[in-house]
């Protein structure tokens, strides 16, 4: 029996914000090819059902599984950890995750008797040969009972074909997710890697050298939304959960010719970037086929910051496509970060100049624009982590921040590593809030 976990980023979990959950898609993946192996396999998904660290550890010692799989994030290792090391019973763990090349030395340190296999890269193949004891390849390290496994383009394990990767949602448990506007909404990828550099996500292509960018066919993606739809014909929203969906114009004309053939809304991730090239009429066609709402990554309004994040786009570039999008009545969600190295007042003025203007400008055209605000987490092996993080601040641990929590109402605002901009804590927590409030 294998036990998949999705990790809770707080030690006190909760499920309050229900629209802001995404399901573990990732996990779905690795499940569903255990389960085509003939492997037993159940996603615990700690997220989704609010459960806190002794909770979790209880249900893990009432299943006894043989193997458990956690995925890990910078934000949650110690949660990690502690899960690891009281489980008391004898297991194989399999941690993996996209921080865990940066850590692994440290996770297999961790103290258990029982073994560890870190595995680096994409775990959907390689999942299965490891609870199997069958893997063919040559593990990167292995010390003891301890062994790393790096998942990279010259691997056979990595995933290079997506069309060939079947997600089997019932593994998943999913309950309903009713979105932002009322509607029963489902998510799904359509691509793997990323063709930008943000000196903040770990996804950036700069770290990723060793693996490559992966879409699906638009005849792939149809197929998958109609599975979704047969399995549940109340579905009426599809979420997109990746940046390269509409990519640039080709990608563009391609989602509206999708969407045209079904009767669905969709929302979906997007970059500025995208919208360059695309004209007026196209973004209007984009409407039309359905598209309720964008996800936008602003992060700041601040130009000196924009450059040190490497974000493509001068702030007035984002101002005129935002514009633009709104006045052919499409949505925006636009997220803005603060508290990164090296902000002032000032940068964070300019964040909050750009996230009202915005959402003023929308109070008189078609599409409506609503903000979602982050303080600024560090994660291993980016950019700005490796120069303003990595051994000066060695004792960093996530935890909850109540005064967040209390101006906002919302969790996803209460993790709090520390304050790296220049301004005090009561004047970064300001603008988060008032920018959230907008």
């Amino acid at each position: 029996m294998v036990v998949l976990v999705n990790s809770p980023i707080y030690k006190d979990n909760n499920t309050e914000d229900t629209n802001e959950y995404l399901p573990p898609l990732g996990l779905g993946y690795i499940a569903s090819n255990l389960k085509e192996n003939g492997i037993e396999v159940m996603v615990l998904d700690a997220v989704q059902k609010g459960m806190n660290l002794d909770e979790i550890c209880c249900e893990l010692h009432k299943i006894k599984p043989e193997v458990i799989g956690i995925n890990i994030f910078s934000i949650n290792i110690d949660i990690v950890r502690s899960m690891v090391e009281s489980y008391q019973n004898d297991c194989r763990f399999i941690v993996g995750g996209q921080c865990a090349k940066h850590i692994y030395k440290d996770i297999i340190a961790w103290n258990t008797k029982n073994e560890i296999v870190v595995v680096i890269g994409e775990g959907d193949y390689i999942t299965s040969d490891i609870t199997l004891n069958a893997v063919n390849e040559t593990p990167m390290l292995c010390i003891e009972n301890r062994k790393v496994y790096k998942v990279d383009t010259s691997s056979k394990y990595y995933p290079k074909d997506l069309e060939n990767n079947h997600l089997n949602r019932n593994l998943l448990n999913e309950t309903d997710i009713i979105n932002h506007f009322g509607l029963k909404e489902k998510a799904i990828i359509t691509s793997r890697g990323c063709f930008y550099n943000c000196a903040f996500c770990g996804a950036a292509k700069s770290l990723n050298t060793e693996s490559n960018i992966r879409m699906l066919t638009p005849q792939a993606i149809l197929e998958q939304i109609n599975e979704i739809f047969s399995m549940d014909p109340s579905i009426e929203c599809i979420r997109i959960l990746d940046d390269l969906f509409l990519r640039n114009k080709i990608k563009i004309n391609e989602a509206i010719k999708i969407f045209n053939e079904i009767c669905l809304k969709w929302r979906a991730m997007a970059h500025i970037k995208s919208f360059v090239n695309t004209d007026d009429d196209s973004l209007v066609n984009l409407k039309q086929s359905g598209c309720l709402e964008l996800f936008i990554g602003i992060e700041s309004g601040s130009d000196k910051i924009r450059k040190l994040l490497k974000k493509n786009g001068s702030a007035e570039e984002v101002k005129k496509i935002i514009y633009r999008l709104l006045k052919a009545g499409i949505n925006v969600k636009g997220y803005f970060i603060y508290g990164f190295p090296t902000e002032t007042k000032e940068d964070m003025e300019e964040s909050y100049l750009l996230a009202s203007s915005l959402k003023e400008s929308s109070k008189f055209l078609k599409g409506d624009f609503r903000t979602s605000i982050f303080q600024y987490k560090p994660y291993h092996g980016t950019e700005l982590y490796n120069k303003f993080v990595d051994g000066v601040y060695d004792d960093l641990i996530f935890q909850e921040n109540e005064i967040l929590t209390g101006m906002t109402q919302k969790s996803q605002f209460n993790g709090y590593y520390k304050n790296f901009s220049e301004c005090a804590d009561d004047i970064l927590y300001n603008y988060i809030y008032k920018t959230n409030n907008l």
